[in-house]
């Protein structure tokens, strides 16, 4: 292994982070999660683009990160983890701000531009669950779903995607019970 795919297989490894924002071990153990974030054969065939692409969303340059994750498209489609953090750019991007003359301003400044993005990034994420590689990928993938789909506003589907993950990996039932009573409470409030 030459310096430069050990360097990548490190840099895959930290940014497991932006693969899995939310922490979470599905194995119910304190030992990191067994499938690095791109698997040995993609380390070795990921475009440069991708590498840079990760290395822009690291850095919270999520805006600048989307061209480089559309150069890539071609040549991952079928690679799981690229899905993943082509949704991750996506909805990063849909929030992020820089400042312009002393004040804060949103990147992407049209509407139809920010929904077109987070209707992309849905649709990332549904790529994602049916190309994941394990059982637990998939219950990751969905929950990222429902975490999408409760910030557009759409509570019920969120919900069914909670709920398919439980069902996939028990771990993952106390997050399902916690926002399914969340839900019923909002739902009860006049």
């Amino acid at each position: 292994m030459n310096g430069a795919t050990a360097m990548r297989r490190i840099t895959s490894a930290v940014l497991g982070l932006v693969i899995f924002p939310l922490g979470m071990n599905l194995r119910g153990s304190d030992e990191p999660p067994s499938t690095a974030p791109l698997s040995d054969s993609h380390v070795q065939t990921a475009p440069d683009a991708y590498w840079d692409a990760l290395d822009l969303l690291s850095d919270g340059r999520a805006f600048e990160s989307l061209a480089l994750f559309a150069e890539c498209l071609p040549l991952m489609d079928d690679v799981w983890e690229f899905h993943i953090n082509y949704s991750a750019a996506l909805q990063q991007a849909n929030v992020e701000t820089r400042p312009v003359h002393g004040r804060v301003e949103v990147v992407m400044r049209s509407t139809y531009e920010r929904v077109r993005c987070m209707r992309s990034a849905l649709e990332h994420l549904l790529i994602a669950e049916a190309l994941a590689p394990t059982e637990d990928m998939r219950a990751l993938t969905l929950l990222q779903q429902g975490a999408l789909l409760s910030y557009l506003g759409s509570p019920l589907d969120a919900l069914e995607c909670y709920e398919r993950a439980a069902a996939i990996n028990e771990l993952l039932l106390e997050e399902a019970r916690s926002y399914r009573e969340t839900l019923e409470l909002t739902c009860r409030q006049p």
